[in-house]
């Protein structure tokens, strides 16, 4: 899909395309804010007329309706506008045959792959810094974690008595991981400040991860890096927060629900993001660099930053239909700076709704970066079937779950 323009008199242009409904609503941020400004709809064209000037939007790929233009409205320099769009296919949505959007199919397995090689020696170094926390350890046992809502006597392949004997705490040769951190013994850890939660490094001060229990600390692992003779080991938090996302979209039957990722900041403050997904996958169309059209998959979100002492977050944290996920300081960080600019392409009375802001989360493409403007939105999307890592090395079989490992994991 191409665009090309008599004259260039637009900033942007967005496009949401909902084939099941036969339609699609346009957002358009023009240069000026000129109040003659029409709209005018061709089987594959849309012109943007502006007194004697004209730009053109070709959309080949979306089947126009000429003359279904409606609810159009001009705001300062923003236009909106609506139109119908025809079945490319002649039984689309007809009584015949109606083809369903698939929202899990495309989104990858997720690999439980371990990232650490078990009997290699490693040195785990500050990310911010760069500074060594640790001594060398080699680790002898290397297993996922479960996840965090499941009832750890689930994790054992049959019953060993008394509930007490499980754990799932690490010894000091021990490391359990999942895709974005994982639990190490605390008296591995040197160099850091500890609180009743939050750990930071010692030299940078940079936040590093929380105090799971008294034997076990939580370390991300795009705060830190796992250091071998070959290779540094750590992910990149933008992606580590779509990958999150992504795990929760592969299980829900819904196209619409809530998250609630929370973040320790300090010991007696927890700080949440509150998402409300409103479509799991839609279709939008977007030029805002005068190259044209470009397709890209993308959840359409309300969103808010929240506080533990705000009535939204306890609301949402009393929900039994909110999923809440844990995320690192940089996970937070990056997944506003994201959403916030995401939110900005779109008209001011369309980014909000009530105490919410809307935007778009770009968790299906790959690419490195979507330029909006002068703005890059950096979208460092994990490629999941080779790995979001920063080292493409895995391993094929070594520490698969089975039920010996299962075993493995008692105390």
């Amino acid at each position: 899909m191409s665009s090309s323009s008599t004259t260039e008199i637009y900033k942007s242009v967005v496009l949401e395309v909902r084939p099941r409904l036969q339609s699609v609503n346009v957002f358009i941020t023009l240069l000026s804010n000129n109040t003659s400004v029409n709209i005018v709809l061709e089987n594959d064209e849309i012109h943007i007329i502006e007194n004697d000037t004209i730009s053109i939007i070709t959309c080949k790929d979306i089947n126009v309706v000429p003359n279904s233009l409606s609810a159009f409205r001009k705001t300062d320099n923003f236009v909106t506008f609506r139109f119908a769009t025809n079945n490319a296919f002649e039984n689309l949505g007809g009584f015949k045959t109606e083809l369903l959007q698939n929202t899990v199919a495309s989104i990858e397995s997720l690999s439980n792959k371990p990232l650490l090689i078990k009997g290699t020696s490693y040195i785990i170094h500050c990310i911010n810094c760069n500074k060594q926390l640790s001594a060398t350890i080699k680790f002898e046992r290397i297993l996922p974690l479960p996840s965090d809502h499941s009832d750890p006597s689930d994790w054992f392949c049959h019953a060993h008595g008394s509930k007490d004997n499980i754990s799932l705490d690490p010894k000091n040769v021990d490391v359990f991981y999942t895709y974005c951190y994982v639990h190490i013994n605390r008296t591995n850890l040197l160099h850091i400040k500890t609180s009743d939660k939050v750990i930071v490094c010692k030299y940078c001060l940079s936040w590093l991860g929380i105090t799971f229990n008294k034997n076990t600390f939580r370390l991300w692992l795009n705060t830190v890096k796992f250091i071998d003779n070959n290779s540094a080991i750590s992910t990149d938090s933008l992606s580590d927060v779509f990958h999150s996302f992504k795990d929760i979209f592969r299980h829900s039957l819904y196209n619409s629900l809530k998250l609630m990722a929370t973040c320790y900041t300090l010991s007696n403050q927890t700080d949440s993001l509150l998402i409300w997904v409103l479509e799991k996958k839609l279709q939008i169309f977007i030029d805002a660099s005068g190259e044209g059209l470009k397709k890209y998959d993308v959840a359409k979100v309300l969103f808010r930053y929240a506080k533990n002492s705000d009535d939204a977050y306890i609301q949402w944290q009393n929900d039994p239909m909110v999923n809440a996920i844990n995320v690192s300081k940089p996970m937070m960080l990056d997944v506003l700076k994201h959403l916030h600019k995401s939110n900005k392409i779109l008209p001011p009375e369309f980014s909000k709704s009530s105490d919410f802001n809307v935007s778009y989360v770009f968790i299906f493409i790959i690419t490195p970066s979507l330029e909006m403007g002068c703005e890059s939105l950096q979208v460092s999307c994990a490629v999941w079937l080779s790995g979001s890592f920063k080292r493409q090395k895995f391993i094929k079989d070594d520490l698969a779950v089975s039920p010996s490992s299962r075993c493995a994991l008692r105390g």
